[in-house]
């Protein structure tokens, strides 16, 4: 009797797994009766790729290509028949890594596109990326590109993308670095003194280097530039208010994050166009100039070369102020005061002085002739010509100039009596006032003359008319021969 095997039955209940790191495909079955070995095949299009064989129900095929999916099919093997094929399963290995992706950064949003070229097997990208200061963030997408919404300012971050499938993940991609914008600059201060500002700020995470600028509405601009916290802005125009910022940069984005701004008003401008005027009468002085700018008030200076001095606060364009002294020079200057600070002081005027007078006038009368007087006094300050008049009880009114302190005045009526007055002038100022100084001149020679001679008793009676300036008169007769 001759015994015969048949074939050992086609495998049954057929399990696939991968390993997705190592790309290894893990295939098991239930045992053949009759099967002494069996052999897994691996096809994909285009025929058989790998297989594995074993006398158990399960064999490994390690380093299959990423990315690829297989047909699986187990096959028995007896003494002297092998059997069919088992029914299909299949198998996909893990998805291939995908390139390094590329950044678009967005400096103003801080958002980053990710982009990168598909991977075999993959059906979901996942894009993660890490800071060095532990921030995190990701993005996922089933296409090629993705963005990165909750970066933070002031980070460089490595970023790295995988392809999944699923059941796989790939390994992680070539990673690139996105640095982001730097942070804003954060207490930004401004010291200013007539025409320089000083800023200094805090150092903003990310910032390479910085930018401050200060502009005006009507587009006057001044600007700096750093890799320090601060820097000065040289130049700036008086009575003009300033937007001041301060822009932070990296290589990344260029000036993209700015300040809030900072309003910086500037000293007003000197006041300009000063005049000055002097009552002299009164020594008072007036002071007028053109509006500054920005100006909320004006002090106005008056020193004199004596030392002597006197301010005037005002929120006008003009000023009035008394007490000065005569016979003194004074310069005046004026200052506009500002919100924040006061601009210099305006080219300076000289203010001539309203001249002194003499307390006195001393008159020396010539009793030797009629009509003359010398009329002396102490030099003054501030005066530059001297006129006295002689004014007489008659109406008669004489008078000479002078720049010295003495002069003679002529053609004075005999017998009178005048009062003097004297007139100081300079460029600016002419005073007169009468001076508490009169004087007298010579009495006339007796008028209508007329001698009554006594015959006989050796005595003359002499009479001439009475003049009510003459105080004492005194006659004489002299002997008188004929031959």
């Amino acid at each position: 009797m001759i015994q015969s095997m048949t074939a050992p039955c086609p495998p049954q209940n057929i399990h696939t797994s991968v390993g997705c790191e190592n790309r290894t495909a893990y295939i098991s079955w239930t045992h053949s009766q009759g099967a002494l070995s069996y052999t897994a095949r691996l096809h994909r299009a285009g025929g058989e790729a790998a297989s594995c064989s074993s006398n158990a129900t399960g064999c490994d095929i390690t380093s299959l290509p990423c990315g690829e999916t297989y047909t699986v099919t187990v096959a028995a093997e007896g003494h002297t028949c092998n059997s069919s094929q088992s029914s299909e399963s299949s198998i996909k290995t893990a998805p291939c890594v995908p390139s390094a992706p590329v950044s678009n950064l967005s400096c103003s949003t801080n958002m980053a596109a990710m982009t990168w070229n598909s991977s075999l097997g993959a059906n979901l990208y996942s894009v993660v990326a890490n800071s060095s200061a532990g921030h995190s963030g990701n993005c996922q997408s089933a296409g090629l590109s993705c963005e990165l919404t909750t970066l933070l300012c002031g980070q460089t971050y490595t970023v790295t993308v995988t392809a999944q499938d699923s059941m796989c993940t790939s390994a992680s991609s070539q990673s690139v670095e996105v640095k982001t914008e730097p942070c804003v600059p954060m207490y930004l201060s401004v010291s200013y003194s007539l025409s320089i500002a000083q800023l200094f700020w805090d150092m903003a995470k990310g910032a390479s280097s910085y930018s401050a600028q200060a502009i005006t509405d009507q587009g006057l601009t001044v600007s700096c530039h750093t890799n320090d916290t601060y820097c000065d802005l040289p130049g700036m125009a008086c009575g003009q208010i300033y937007n001041v910022t301060v822009s932070a940069s990296n290589s990344a984005c260029n000036s993209s994050v700015t300040t809030k701004p900072y309003i910086l008003m500037t000293e007003p401008c000197p006041p300009t166009n000063v005049q000055a005027s002097m009552d002299c009468n009164t020594l008072t002085a007036s002071v007028s100039w053109e509006a500054s700018d920005v100006a909320v008030g004006y002090t106005v200076v008056l020193g004199g070369q004596d030392g002597h001095s006197i301010d005037c606060l005002t929120t006008t364009t003009s000023c009035d102020m008394g007490g000065l002294n005569c016979g003194t020079v004074y310069h005046v200057y004026v200052r506009a005061l500002g919100v924040q600070f006061n601009s210099s002081v305006s080219s300076g005027v000289s203010l001539s002085p309203a001249p002194c007078l003499p307390s006195s006038v001393q008159a020396q009368v010539d009793c030797g002739s009629d009509g003359a007087a010398l009329l002396s006094w102490s030099y003054t300050d501030g005066a530059n010509n001297y006129t006295l008049s002689a004014n007489g009880v008659e109406g008669e009114v004489v008078s000479c100039t002078t720049q010295q302190n003495h002069c003679n005045v002529t053609g004075l009526s005999c017998g009178g009596h005048y009062n003097v007055t004297l007139t100081a002038t300079n460029q600016e100022c002419q005073i007169t006032v009468p001076i508490n100084a009169s004087f007298d001149t010579r009495p006339c020679a007796p008028q209508h003359v007329a001698v009554d001679l006594t015959c006989g008793t050796q005595i003359a009676d002499l009479s001439w008319e009475e003049r009510s300036e003459v105080e004492l008169y005194v006659s004489s007769a002299a002997r008188w021969s004929d031959g």
